[in-house]
């Protein structure tokens, strides 16, 4: 009896296993993979190890690509090499290597199994006479490759799927017995049985088995499926930001478009299939008390608001765990750290921070694009950041909301209605690409302002509203202190100065604000670098207060006075 699994050469088992290929690892949505159905296995262990070096489920590719070629250098028809293209978005030398080590195993592993079948090829003489009374079916060789050697003729033949091509020209000698074994293992009556004994084979590659479902057995033949449910990994949380489907129609409906109008839809509909529908939700840090506790210590001023944001974690924590934060509004003079509390809160919880500038703003166009009539019409910040980001709750900060425009013509905040309501924010439109439906309603609103007198209260209500106190002079130490020791761990100088500040260059910084603190210790850092210190002095810190220096009219460089 001639005992090997049946081979498949038809396309709707390797469109089916691409469905669900794609349905276990979503991220590949818009990168191409086409692949026989014998190597799907193998492109499965490739992503999987492609999410190890990562260390996510959604790894962030600059480019990505698998196809496979039939080599020239290859014996017989069974044989096709996986091309492999993969980048990564930043660049990390020893990920690099971990990348391509994965790719080239891939590879390696592609030319030991069958294209069609997935079975493992065996190295077999084709001349060998008693090779060939053992198994019949094994192919005859071509002549112009026969002819280096009268006696032998190495090849790597699958035998399963020699056994299926034999038996179709041989067909009226094939035995009952035969028969049988070939009607267990038809894939396309018991895809289920032949996926077992497809495992079983691959087993030797300690590849995982993969669940097909059973209930859709048509083939998807741009093999471009999404899945439907989102899919959580490691405990991330996924939601799927707008429909592809819409994307697609778009690219579609560009081809009737005037000539600017196609290549301005071509050009972001590349864009966005360079990413992914689905956005990673940024989780609460787990010690997230300790954080806080810790935001305190640093910035003494806003423990109002420190408060507060802890209450809205403790209800993360005892629901999903997502960050979640409604509108902030921080009022309070100049100089207090409004924005260095921002920077710091954003950097601290992992997720995207983007700062929009009001008093600079004309319009809303900054925050939700322009409209489709202006010819230079583009997508504001908000669709941009979560469209081609990989993040659906990142961080949006308002500076200076009560230095915006309030006449008719120009209302940059008025977006802001919809925004910080999330049902609303739920279906937000970008003004550029109306057509485009994205879910806005995990961002998190921030803002500053120097005074609430000029902001519109509609807008103000839809804020919860802090007011931030100039520091107190015990407060004041504790900010230069944390200003201090950020330099010393972030930056690649940090490590050649003292651990500690000196108390007398403590005392200096605290008669200026938090803002001007940051900077002046940057610059006495610098002085002292110069001079060959590992430690400041306060005549660093007086050197470095250059608004004293123009309030005494000394001017800067050929302007500077001369008596």
């Amino acid at each position: 009896m001639l005992d090997y699994p049946v081979a498949i050469k038809k396309s709707v088992g390797a469109n089916l296993l691409n469905k669900n290929l794609r349905a276990q690892h979503p991220w590949i949505s818009p990168w191409t993979i086409h692949v026989s159905l014998g190597l799907i296995n193998v492109v499965g262990d490739l992503l999987a190890e492609i999410e190890d070096v990562m260390i996510t489920k959604r790894p962030g590719l600059a480019f990505f690509r698998i196809t496979e070629e039939l080599d020239d250098d290859l014996d017989g028809s069974y044989h096709r090499k996986l091309d492999v293209f993969l980048e990564a978005r930043q660049r990390i030398e020893a990920r690099d290597k971990a990348l391509l080590t994965a790719a080239q195993r891939a590879v390696g592993r592609s030319l030991l199994i069958c294209h069609a079948c997935g079975n493992l090829l065996e190295r077999k003489n084709l001349n060998d006479k008693g090779e060939r009374e053992l198994f019949p079916f094994l192919p005859v060789p071509e002549v112009k490759r026969n002819a280096f050697s009268s006696n032998s003729f190495y090849m790597h033949v699958c035998m399963a799927c020699a056994l299926n091509d034999w038996e179709e020209k041989e067909s009226t000698n094939i035995t009952e017995t035969t028969l049988a074994s070939k009607a267990q293992l038809n894939p396309f009556d018991n895809l289920e049985a032949w996926e077992d004994s497809h495992d079983e084979v691959m087993d030797e590659f300690d590849v995982a088995k993969r669940q097909t479902g059973d209930e859709d057995l048509v083939a998807d033949e741009e093999l471009s499926v999404v899945a439907d449910e989102e899919k959580a990994a490691d405990g991330d949380t996924y939601i799927t930001m707008y429909d592809i489907e819409v994307v697609n129609k778009l690219e579609e409906r560009s081809k009737d478009m005037s000539k600017d109008n196609a290549y301005r839809i071509k050009g972001i509909v590349k864009r966005i299939k360079e990413t992914s529908p689905d956005k990673r939700l940024v989780a609460i840090p787990d010690a997230w008390r300790d954080y806080c506790d810790d935001l305190v210590q640093k910035f003494p001023n806003f423990a109002e608001v420190v408060d507060f944001i802890r209450s809205q974690l403790a209800l993360s924590a005892m629901s999903d765990g997502v960050l979640r934060l409604p509108g902030l509004l921080l009022v309070g003079n100049p100089g207090t750290g409004k924005t260095e509390f921002m920077l710091t809160l954003a950097n601290d919880l992992k997720t995207k921070l983007e700062i929009i500038d009001i008093s600079a703003a004309q319009t809303g166009i900054a925050l939700t694009g322009s409209e489709t009539y202006w010819s230079n019409t583009r997508t504001g910040v908000l669709f941009d950041t979560l469209v081609f980001g990989e993040i659906a709750n990142p961080i949006i900060m308002l500076d200076e909301v009560d230095k915006a425009r309030s006449d008719d013509a120009h209302k940059p905040l008025a977006a802001l209605h919809q925004l910080l309501e999330p049902r609303q924010a739920k279906i937000f439109k970008d003004l550029s690409l109306t057509e485009l439906v994205l879910d806005a309603s995990h961002v998190m609103w921030m803002a500053t302002a120097n005074t609430l007198d000029t902001l519109e209260k509609p807008i103000m209500d839809r804020f919860t509203v802090f007011n931030i106190s100039d520091p107190s002079s015990e407060q004041m130490r504790v900010i230069t202190a944390t200003q201090y020791q950020r330099f010393i761990d972030n930056h690649p100088s940090g490590h050649v100065f003292e651990e500690t500040m000196r108390s007398e260059v403590i005392d200096e910084l605290c008669k200026y604000h938090p803002r001007k603190v940051r900077k002046m210790l940057e610059q006495s850092f610098g002085l002292a670098a110069y001079d060959g210190r590992n430690y400041i002095t306060v005549e660093d810190i007086r050197a470095s207060d250059t608004d004293s220096k123009k309030d005494r009219n000394l001017g800067i460089g050929f302007l500077s006075s001369v008596d």
